[in-house]
């Protein structure tokens, strides 16, 4: 993926990257772990060691070269601050994409998210050409229920105690992208 820039509503330039053998597992690491610090990195209740971090970033790679994910990095000054990515599910549900999306919480409401998530499922679309896009997210973080709505995704299913965030179970809705 070339690097593209964009800015934010408040004037800011962003830069976003696909993933790459050039990217630092500690700087991914760093940023995934402080996500995980805030408590709100939802997949993920403990910090990655560089050793993890390092396993990761080499199976993505051969997963994105494989056309089964993606994932964009938004920089700002060299820093990474945000992160989109699309998960191509297995067997039976294969033309099923999962995204997400995460921001260090200095960088959100000034319109990164909408901007990543535009770009996540344009990309998801051209290369991974899915049946359906969908996402999960918790049923109390009406911030992002809102950038979903206005994002085309609707609600078709609630998950009841499905995510369990530091021993809590919480509520997960299913969103799928309206086509």
């Amino acid at each position: 993926m070339p690097k593209k820039e964009l800015i934010l509503k408040n004037e800011e330039k962003i830069q976003l990257n696909g993933l790459s053998r050039k990217d630092s597992p500690k700087e991914l690491m760093v940023y995934i772990n402080s996500l995980i610090e805030e408590k709100t990195f939802p997949n993920q209740n403990r910090k990655y060691t560089l050793r993890e971090q390092k396993e990761w970033l080499r199976q993505k790679l051969i997963d994105t070269k494989r056309r089964e994910y993606l994932y964009i990095i938004a920089s700002k000054d060299g820093k990474m601050i945000a992160s989109a990515d699309a998960r191509r599910l297995a067997l039976k549900m294969r033309g099923n994409v999962e995204i997400g999306i995460a921001i260090l919480p200095e960088h959100r409401n000034k319109g990164l998210g909408r901007l990543l998530m535009n770009e996540i499922v344009s990309r998801a679309k051209t290369v991974m050409k899915p049946k359906n896009i969908f996402l999960t997210v918790d049923v109390k973080n009406e911030h992002a229920k809102k950038l979903y709505d206005e994002g085309g995704f609707r609600k078709i299913a609630v998950l009841p105690n499905w995510a369990n965030h530091y021993g809590k179970y919480h509520d997960q809705e299913i969103r799928v992208l309206a086509r």
